[in-house]
């Protein structure tokens, strides 16, 4: 009987990482930290237009498209995304301005951490234009807001407890790639977390990364680096 060593077995299993792509790895982690909203409602399922509103439990929502971004109100307070920029990198080492956005895609509550957290969208949308959305996490308690923006990665708004702390996290994700002659691209995700001032502030030692080919059929370009609260790939199930 042949017997395989620890070492080859980790070559093994980081070959069969690098064949299925680490895009389901961090979707496996991913999905056992979400902290799951009072409410959800899909403003995009139920074809609302770009100007709606709703009531979640005992907050009122309303909002418009403006010539430049949107503008919110929640209860009584009313705020425009014209003016804001990301608090991270969103295409490149570049942050982004909110204006882009003139629909609201999903709104999530989250009644026992007292925030909002919105989806937005540019619609209809063209070209890279499609590729492009942006996240606002809306604090009810002191009526402040976070922006993040998303761009050729998963626009959806979702928070996390990675510490186990019950401390709400955001995890923001930047694009790198797209003019590099190899065709390389890179997915930088990176860790915000609620202060006792009810911000969202960046944990600049805690952060993933994946780099890969936009263009399958080379799985040796399917890299993974993580600087992390725990090992992401041990905690998947997988070993790189």
């Amino acid at each position: 009987m042949l017997v395989c060593s620890c070492k080859e077995q980790i070559e093994d299993k980081k070959a069969e990482n690098r064949t299925n792509g680490y895009e389901e790895v961090i979707e496996n982690y991913l999905g056992g930290k979400i902290l799951q909203p009072t409410f959800i409602y899909d403003v995009g399922a139920l074809h609302v237009n770009s100007e709606g509103s709703t009531d979640l439990l005992d907050h009122h929502i309303e909002w418009r498209p403006l010539n430049n971004g949107i503008q919110i109100t929640v209860n009584e307070d009313s705020f425009s995304t014209g003016d804001k920029i990301t608090q991270n990198f969103v295409s490149g080492p570049m942050v982004d301005s909110v204006n882009f956005a003139n629909s609201v895609g999903a709104i999530k509550f989250y009644q026992e951490y007292s925030l909002i957290g919105f989806s937005l969208n540019y619609s209809p949308c063209t070209g890279i234009g499609c590729s492009v959305a942006y996240q606002i996490i809306y604090d009810l308690e002191t009526q402040q807001q976070s922006y993040f923006g998303t761009f050729r990665s998963n626009g959806q708004f979702e928070l996390y407890d990675f510490n186990h702390d019950k401390i709400p996290d955001f995890l923001s994700k930047s694009y790198y790639g797209g003019n590099n002659p190899e065709g390389i691209d890179t997915i930088l995700y990176e860790c915000y977390s609620q202060t006792a001032q009810r911000t969202f502030k960046k944990h600049k030692e805690y952060w993933f990364r994946h780099i890969y080919k936009e263009k399958p059929g080379d799985p040796e370009s399917d890299q993974f680096d993580e600087s992390w609260i725990e090992r992401i790939t041990i905690e998947s199930g997988s070993t790189n």
